[in-house]
């Protein structure tokens, strides 16, 4: 409806496309509200464009001006990407995709990936007149024209903003850098991927980022670092460009990008304004990819970029795994895992130093079911342990005018669907 604000609610289930989308015509508006679960300190932010990896949630805030067909169609984020990484360009992607010509329910103005040509256009908004009575309420109540508000919401300590912790703070340093290679092929990645490839993190344990260990997935109980409760971690994190990186259970703060290779070319003088947008020093993620680009498709140097993070381990002692959410990437060992411990429920006590008002965690069992004994996570508990201690304080945050819809994304590897979720950032707390 024209003039009325729709909250998209944001799933991209893909397994290997990551995906940029904007309004065609320019017709709709879009505000970024939330990210992997995560207000934003600045909603909402205005962006041109929608930006999604494989794992990505977002919520967003949209409107259009005028009544008629708006084409959501997908962009490309100019890179030198190969079809094996994860691609921000309709024009690369996997030439193996399913065969649609048999499904006549598939509308044909939507094509795949397999075959961009077809039609890279994501979705169709019917936009239409206000009715009557829609109309005279937006004159009185909501202006067509008018902005949504700044907001804040209560932050959960585990959230406060680590920007300001100095060096000598910081429990422990980290470098992820992953990595595959064609053994016994002479067709190397990445322009070939074949199912002898072996994918990996760049070791060593606790420091990472060396290419002459190299570690693929070893077993269940090998680390690739271990990390105590009640302390503030920092990660580098490399080869971002190509591979979104995920965190399970503890999200984390971008604090700056740069470039590895010269340190002092700034990176936001080669990345594009949707892509500078999107991604902001201070938000949270926990799940990762930054297409660098300096507005062609050269590499260089734009593929030396690396992203800062920090997070909390807090709470939550165990098995912590990380991978790639290129999910055939993971597949090939491309996947390891933190050893958190110390104090099952231990939280770090500066967290109230920086923000007073923060929600500590209501007491020494947390809402995943865990016990005090400290044992290892099962998958059960962290699907349970989503459910943060401020998920109350959340659940009363409504916003004037704006209906909510949810919607998955996927293309070629799995299906699409909408699945209706109560209001509140997608997967809001911990995953």
């Amino acid at each position: 409806e024209v003039g009325k604000w729709y909250r998209w609610r944001m799933v991209m289930s893909s397994m290997r496309e990551s995906l940029s989308f904007l309004s065609q015509s320019g017709n709709c508006e879009f505000q970024l509200l939330a990210k992997d679960g995560i207000y934003l300190t600045d909603a909402p932010r205005e962006v041109p464009a929608v930006i999604l990896s494989p794992g990505n949630r977002a919520d967003v805030a949209v409107k259009c001006r005028e009544p008629g067909q708006e084409y959501m169609n997908a962009t490309a984020i100019n890179f030198k990407c190969e079809p094996n990484y994860g691609c921000f360009d309709p024009s690369v992607q996997p030439i193996d995709g399913p065969d649609m010509s048999d499904m006549d329910d598939v509308p044909k103005l939507v094509g795949t990936f397999a075959n961009p040509k077809l039609q890279p256009t994501i979705m169709i908004i019917d936009v239409v007149s206000p009715s009557k009575a829609n109309s005279r309420n937006l004159r009185k109540d909501h202006p067509q024209e008018a902005e949504l508000e700044p907001f804040s919401t209560p932050t959960p300590c585990y959230l406060v903003d680590l920007r300001s912790v100095s060096d000598t703070e910081i429990s422990s340093t980290f470098t992820n850098s992953y990595h595959c290679e064609n053994p016994g092929t002479d067709n190397k990645w990445p322009n070939v991927a074949t199912d002898q490839d072996i994918c990996g993190v760049r070791g060593p344990y606790g420091v990472g980022g060396d290419s002459s260990f190299f570690t693929p997935w070893v077993n269940s109980s090998t680390y690739i670092n271990d990390f105590a409760t009640g302390g503030v971690q920092e990660i580098t994190l490399q080869g971002i460009p190509f591979h979104p990186y995920h965190q399970h259970i503890n999200p984390y703060q971008i604090q700056k990008f740069e470039n590895f290779f010269d340190f002092s070319i700034d990176v936001d003088s080669y990345v594009t304004e949707p892509v500078r947008t999107w991604y902001q020093d201070g938000d949270w993620h926990d799940v990762l990819q930054f297409p660098a680009s300096n507005g062609t498709r050269e590499a260089f140097p734009t593929m030396f970029t690396q992203a800062i993070i920090r997070f909390q381990s807090d709470q939550f002692t165990g098995h912590m795994v990380q991978h790639c959410h290129l999910l055939f990437h993971e597949d090939q060992g491309m996947m390891a895992q933190y050893n958190v411990t110390g104090e099952e429920g231990g939280t770090w006590p500066g967290a109230r130093e920086i923000d007073p008002t923060c929600i500590k965690p209501s007491g020494p069992k947390s809402k995943s079911g865990k016990s005090k004994s400290g044992k290892s996570m099962n998958s059960k508990s962290q699907k349970t342990s989503s459910t943060s201690d401020h998920d109350e304080s959340f659940a009363n945050i409504r916003f004037a005018n704006i209906d909510s819809m949810s919607m998955s994304i996927g293309f070629l590897d799995y299906e699409s669907m909408s699945v209706p979720i109560d209001d509140g950032p997608v997967f809001e707390g911990r995953q």
